[in-house]
C-alpha cells in the first residue's frame, strides 16, 4: 500500500481547496486494449489528475478473464454510501468497447503461424487504439515477443504498452506529468474501498474524485 500512499501524496500539490478532480482508473490490463484506453482518454478529458492503477498478476493468453457475474460497476457502489467531507465521489461508466479476454485470444490467435509483423498487426487492429505508426509498433513488439514464446502477457509487458499510452494521452490532452501509472501489490479492483476511502486521498483533499469501470 505503500506505493498508493506515496501517489496520493500528491494529490495535495493539487490545491487542497481547489476543487480538483481526479481520476482514478484500476484494473488488470492484461493487456491494455483499445477499450481501457478510451477510459483512460475520457479520465484525461475529465480530470485535472488521472491515476491508473494495474495489479502485478500475469495472465495466460488462453485464460479467460473471471466473471462473477457481478457488473463491475457494483464493486464500487459502497464507497457512493461513504462519503467524506469536502469529497465528491463519482462513478464514471464507460463503454470499453473490447475485453481483455477476446483481446488475449486474438493475440495468441495471430501468433500462431505468423512471426512476421505486418500480418500480427493486421490480425489485432480492432484491439489496439489509433496510435502513431512507431507507438503501435512499439505496442505490437510487447504483445508479439510475448505470444510466440511462453504465452502470456506480464504485468512488465502490459506496463510498456502503458507507457506509450500515456506518452499519447499527455500529449493529447496536454498533461504532461499528470496522469500516474503504478503497478501495485494489491488488486486495484477488489482493494477500492480501501484505496479510496481510506488510502487513496490525503486527509485535507477537496474535489471530486472519479472512478472509471467498464459497462
Amino acid at each position: 500500500m505503500r506505493l498508493i500512499n506515496d501517489s496520493f501524496d500528491q494529490l495535495c500539490s493539487l490545491n487542497e481547496k481547489s476543487g480538483a478532480t481526479v481520476g482514478i482508473f484500476p484494473g488488470a490490463f492484461k493487456p491494455p486494449h483499445r477499450g481501457h484506453y478510451a477510459t483512460a482518454a475520457a479520465a484525461c478529458e475529465a480530470c485535472d489528475k488521472v491515476y491508473i492503477f494495474m495489479s502485478p498478476k500475469a495472465r495466460m493468453l488462453r485464460q479467460p478473464s473471471k466473471d462473477t457475474g457481478v457488473p463491475e460497476w457494483q464493486k464500487f457502489e459502497g464507497l457512493l454510501n461513504k462519503p467524506r467531507p469536502g469529497i465528491t465521489i463519482e462513478l464514471e461508466e464507460v463503454d470499453r468497447q473490447t475485453s481483455a479476454s477476446e483481446a488475449r485470444q486474438k493475440i495468441l490467435d495471430a501468433s500462431l503461424g505468423r512471426r512476421d509483423m505486418e500480418s500480427f498487426t493486421n490480425n489485432i487492429e480492432t484491439y489496439l487504439p489509433d496510435l502513431q505508426p512507431m507507438q503501435k509498433r512499439r505496442v505490437v513488439q510487447e504483445l508479439m515477443s510475448k505470444s510466440v514464446t511462453d504465452g502470456q502477457i506480464t504485468a512488465i509487458e502490459a506496463g510498456n504498452i502503458w507507457k506509450v499510452y500515456v506518452q499519447q494521452l499527455e500529449r493529447d490532452f496536454r498533461m504532461q506529468g499528470s496522469i500516474i501509472f503504478e503497478t501495485v501489490q494489491v488488486s486495484p479492483i477488489v482493494s477500492s474501498y480501501d484505496l479510496v476511502d481510506k488510502e487513496l486521498v490525503p486527509s485535507g483533499f477537496t474535489g471530486t474524485v472519479k472512478l472509471y469501470t467498464g459497462t
